[in-house]
């Protein structure tokens, strides 16, 4: 009794390790809706994912992972304030650069 309790499963806890659209992940919405995902990463080459017949099958670590693509966070970045461009005087840049090369410029205009 004790070896066909195990070979049906009862009481068992594991997963599938491949989903069809028979027996659907355990986070899918709809069985349409796994068949819209299905069709679109069979398109997409995505590894894991294949039909056999009328049968559309993923392994479970590929759904694992599309799951985990899915529902990412990206991090925010650090918003650093900077000055506005036009709080500063403007500055003759020319200037400053024959200055600090040791090169005397003449105002112009003025002779």
């Amino acid at each position: 009794m004790l070896a066909l309790v195990e070979a049906l499963g009862i009481g068992s806890t594991a997963a599938l390790a491949v989903y069809t659209q028979h027996a659907l992940p355990p986070d899918a919405r709809s069985k349409s809706a796994y068949l819209e995902v299905h069709r679109e990463r069979v398109k997409a080459h995505v590894p894991g994912w294949t039909r056999a017949g009328q049968v559309r099958a993923v392994t479970r670590e590929a759904w694992e992972l599309d799951v985990a693509e899915q529902t990412k966070r990206t991090r925010r970045r650090k918003v650093v304030a900077l000055p506005a461009a036009n709080d500063a005087a403007p500055r003759d840049i020319s200037a400053e650069i024959d200055a600090k090369l040791g090169i005397r410029t003449h105002a112009r205009g003025a002779r």
